[in-house]
């Protein structure tokens, strides 16, 4: 298994205004397996003063599923049982609809802002949305005979992936990566940092950090005819 992919970055600063500052950047990638992409991002920080900044983000991104995600394979046997993982760039994944995995892309935005209000305390907090489409996650148990719902396509796949399937053997399965869900995730983070002097013996450097996330299934890939 092998996979070549080259890219390419361009990253531009500039600040039309001395409180304004701009931060723009792109990048173009060729994967042999899932061919072009191209993602950007954008990033601005407005200072009001020392003591007050505004910041935010923009953002599109990219994830090819892993070589392992696509084409590893396992089997786990017993005297009565058989389950597979089965590898998504596979004939036998075709059987039960699967044809590959696509890329993960994404869209991020972020805004927040950040404090000086002294004794040298730095406080800097940040609201995010992360929105994810085809995001790869495992199927969980689908079994093709022993199991309380039972799919035909399971056992053939197994079948034809080259596992030899015992008389003996009563319940059959397999697990599978696929493009399964779009994901939502928003979140706060809250920063502060400030510093000890210790004169001749140094500084302590003192931070503290919360944050809170929610992710939320957006949606859910409908399950394949098969």
């Amino acid at each position: 298994l092998k996979r070549r992919s080259f890219a390419g970055y361009a990253n531009v600063a500039l600040s039309p205004t001395e409180p304004l500052k701009l931060d723009l950047a792109a990048r173009y990638e060729h994967f042999s397996d899932f061919g072009d992409t191209f993602i950007v991002k954008a990033t601005g920080r407005y200072d009001f003063n020392e003591m007050l900044a505004l910041r935010g983000t923009a953002s599109t991104g990219f994830r090819a599923p892993t070589l392992a995600e696509g084409f590893y394979s396992a089997t786990n046997v017993s005297p009565t049982a058989a389950f597979v993982q089965l590898p998504s760039n596979s004939a036998a994944a075709k059987l039960v609809g699967v044809n590959g995995l696509d890329p993960e892309k994404s869209r991020n935005l972020s805004i927040g802002f950040v404090a000086h209000p002294g004794y040298g305390i730095t406080a800097t907090l940040d609201v995010y949305q992360i929105s994810i489409k085809d995001r790869v996650v495992g199927s969980g148990s689908l079994f093709g005979s022993g199991g309380d719902v039972n799919i035909p396509a399971v056992r053939n796949a197994i079948i034809a992936n080259g596992n030899v399937l015992d008389p003996t053997v009563t319940q059959t399965g397999i697990n599978i990566f696929t493009n399964g869900l779009d994901t939502r995730t928003r979140g706060a983070e809250l920063v502060l940092t400030t510093m000890t002097d210790l004169d001749d013996m140094g500084t302590i450097q003192w931070s503290a950090t919360g944050n809170i996330t929610k992710t939320k299934v957006t949606k859910i890939a409908a399950p394949p005819a098969q």
